[in-house]
């Protein structure tokens, strides 16, 4: 997973960042709208599916905006090589994403299919979330110094990558259920089971292309290290 990665913060970086976010909140503003159209899109309505009522859904805005200050400073400028991408296996992880925060969001706010009355999922939820965002940080960082290092290097090996050869789908199936939680939403956990049946296909699809290209010393890795799991899987 070789890219050159400067110390500058780049332009294409930046404008990759402002984009992630003003999309993950417009996607949660539909999931509001939606709501707020099914209240009977009155003022009144707006006290029904007020976003801010519950202190948890700030807490998600503040994840967004703490994942995307690490892609912002410390992830390689480009995270992977275009031919190391399996394009159809990202793009339906994009989709599931997007549907489980806007239906997550939709769902809590409409008050359908909660999981509890009380905190405690989204208090699971929480934990998972920055679970996930560790995992990423942790890997960003590797994979950044790894580079820096070593430009020649084929793939980073050390660090997270030591232990787990896709730490970053891994972190994206604490990212859905920790979503799906935190917004206490049984239709958000459904899609969570659907993504990480998708992030598994997607890793062993990445495992076979990496194989492909990079034959014995990504054969060598595969031995010692595990994709998700160590000593498992």
């Amino acid at each position: 997973m070789r890219n050159n990665s400067g110390n500058k913060l780049s332009r294409p970086v930046l404008n990759r960042v402002v984009f992630t976010v003003l999309a993950t909140i417009m996607l949660i503003v539909l999931g509001w709208l939606s709501a707020w159209w099914l209240k009977g899109h009155s003022a009144a309505a707006l006290n029904q599916v007020n976003y801010f009522a519950n202190p948890f859904r700030i807490v998600f805005l503040v994840y967004i905006f703490i994942e995307e200050t690490v892609d912002l400073f410390w992830s390689p400028r480009i995270p992977q090589p275009r031919d190391e991408i399996i394009h159809s296996w990202y793009h339906w992880r994009l989709v599931m994403w997007e549907s489980i925060l806007v239906l997550a969001v939709f769902s809590d706010l409409m008050g359908i299919l909660p999981v509890s009355e009380n905190f405690i999922p989204r208090w699971v939820g929480t934990g998972l979330l920055v679970i996930g965002l560790i995992i990423y940080t942790k890997a960003s960082l590797d994979r950044r110094v790894s580079q820096q290092r070593n430009p020649d290097l084929p793939f980073p090996n050390r660090g997270i990558f030591h232990s787990l050869r896709f730490p970053d789908s891994f972190s994206a199936f604490f990212t859905a259920f920790g979503t799906a939680f935190i917004f206490n939403s049984w239709v958000g956990i459904f899609l969570a089971v659907l993504t990480t049946v998708i992030l598994i296909g997607h890793v062993n699809s990445q495992d076979q292309l990496m194989l492909k290209k990079y034959a014995s010393p990504w054969a060598d890795y595969q031995s010692k290290v595990k994709k998700w799991i160590p000593y498992i899987w």
